[in-house]
């Protein structure tokens, strides 16, 4: 069971690159009003599962296999999605949230697969191989988007520190952190 469960996160997380494709082909313009609409929609109904029993019973049928322990009683990693959805595209540029989508969508997933299938060296609750699949998956995805290597290397190197160590010191989802921290990064540098 705890297999399959991953496995639909996962690929849930995958799914979520349906957002910075829709950046990339209609622009923050076109785009920003329907984020805000399904993220405020989508926190309304995490909100209510938490608050309200029967909204609670009916997301168990569907979605208990799937979520998390601690999501029981907060808020579920998808709300912090479309938070920091919101939060990136109305505070930084199109490329720059773009990209940062994607690490989240792609990068963190990939290092979750990473660490549980050969993860061998652990760091608190996760392991040295996915933070190393992590770091590569993000220095793919920056090279694919002309960023100098400078920017590629602490942009990979600043994620994979906050992924690898945001459940320890910190009470943020990585779904939330993951996007903020690459765009703050990104315009820094």
């Amino acid at each position: 069971m705890l297999f399959e469960k991953n496995i639909i996160r996962n690929l849930l997380h995958f799914s979520t690159c349906i957002f910075p494709i829709s950046l990339y082909h209609f622009g923050q313009e076109i785009c920003l009003p329907y984020f805000i609409t399904i993220g405020l929609l989508f926190l309304i109904c995490d909100i209510s599962r938490i608050k309200i029993k029967k909204i609670s019973d009916l997301y168990d049928y569907f979605f208990n296999t799937m979520t998390k322990n601690h999501e029981k009683i907060s808020l579920t990693g998808a709300s912090y999605v479309f938070i920091s959805l919101i939060i990136v595209n109305l505070f930084f540029s199109e490329k720059i949230v773009i990209v940062s989508l994607l690490i989240m969508s792609i990068s963190d997933p990939i290092a979750a697969i990473v660490g549980r299938w050969v993860g061998q060296l652990k760091i608190y609750n996760k392991t040295l191989e996915g933070a190393i699949a992590f770091f590569i998956a993000t220095s793919i995805i920056l090279i694919n988007f002309d960023f100098s290597s400078i920017q590629i290397v602490v942009v990979a190197l600043v994620c994979c520190i906050v992924e690898l160590f945001s459940t320890k010191f910190t009470r943020f989802d990585d779904n939330f952190l993951i996007p903020i921290v690459a765009s703050l990064t990104l315009r820094v540098l």
